[in-house]
């Protein structure tokens, strides 16, 4: 990614009829509400983001396969099988998961201030993966019942997970002694006896998970974008890097309406499950984002009632 951003930031430098060019020491300057900070964060997390999206399509493509369509053959470099006995897996959702990922995945990095919080891990990665990504995918696929959607989600979220440890290793290239984890803390040494054939496996440490052994839990609290945020971490100072966090805290992102709407009867289901209101103050991200949600529901149910109003 650090190559990326040097080949954007040359490419905007240099580009024919550009009027204006301002550089700011960030270091030297360090006030989060000084304008020229402001300017200067924002463009960088631009640019940043711009890498993000350019990454993700040179990823490794993850494709995935129903259980129920194999026959037993060696896997594609890079394939998933999808479990599908028990809950099948619609058409809709695997050309989905298998063409229209890049799309998803653009318009989840178009919502700019989201992003910036994400990048300086300003707010923790289960609002993006529980609340933001669930709503972009109903934005731009209306017609998906609420499983499908649920299955496009995890699945978005493997494939970004498996990009950031470098793609799927088939058991059959796995090292004689590799350590295998089946996912709960227990490790075995690589015995084709306690393998099966196709295993896909990610590498994680010192040791290999299988793929259908890795908990959702896991998944969800991943930070998509925390590859941009190691990046920005090493690059600057920690009063800078404090400094632009602050600077993308100035301007928290606001609940929208489409995500208000979305997470409606997510708010009910758990006043219903806890016999009260989320609230603003808890511990609990995801129950801060109910919280804001259903504040912004109240007022712009307020509003709707004085407009009405002789």
């Amino acid at each position: 990614m650090t190559e990326i951003v040097q080949i954007i930031g040359r490419a905007t430098r240099d580009c024919e009829g550009k009027t204006h060019a301002q550089f700011t020491n960030l270091i030297a300057q360090p006030d989060a509400q000084d304008d020229d900070v402001k300017v200067s964060v924002n463009n960088m997390l631009k640019a940043i983001t711009t890498s993000l999206l350019m990454e993700q399509i040179m990823a490794p493509n993850i494709q995935f396969k129903p259980r129920s369509q194999w026959t037993g053959e060696p896997l594609p470099a890079n394939t998933v099988l999808v479990d599908d006995h028990a809950l099948l897996v619609s058409d809709k959702v695997l050309t989905i998961l298998n063409g229209g990922k890049n799309e998803i995945l653009a318009a989840l990095m178009a919502n700019e201030q989201v992003v910036k919080e994400a990048i300086t891990e300003s707010i923790p990665p289960e609002v993006i993966t529980q609340v933001v990504l669930p709503s972009v995918i109903q934005t731009l696929h209306p017609d998906l019942t609420e499983y499908e959607l649920e299955q496009v989600r995890s699945g978005i979220l493997q494939s970004l997970f498996v990009g950031q440890c470098g793609g799927l290793v088939d058991e059959a290239d796995l090292p004689s002694d590799a350590i295998i984890d089946n996912g709960q803390g227990q490790r075995s040494g690589n015995s084709n006896d306690s393998l099966n054939v196709n295993n896909q496996f990610i590498k994680m440490g010192d040791k290999f998970i299988n793929i259908e052994n890795l908990n959702i839990d896991l998944i969800d609290a991943v930070n998509p974008f925390h590859g941009a945020y190691e990046i920005l971490s090493k690059s600057v100072t920690a009063t800078m890097l404090k400094t632009i966090q602050e600077a993308v805290r100035a301007n928290q992102a606001q609940v929208s309406e489409e995500e208000a709407v979305m997470l409606w009867p997510r708010i009910k289901a758990f006043a219903s499950e806890h016999k009260r209101e989320p609230s603003l103050n808890a511990s609990d991200a995801i129950e801060v984002r109910y919280a804001e949600a259903l504040a912004y529901i109240r007022k712009m149910k307020q509003q709707r009632i004085v407009r009405q109003e002789p």
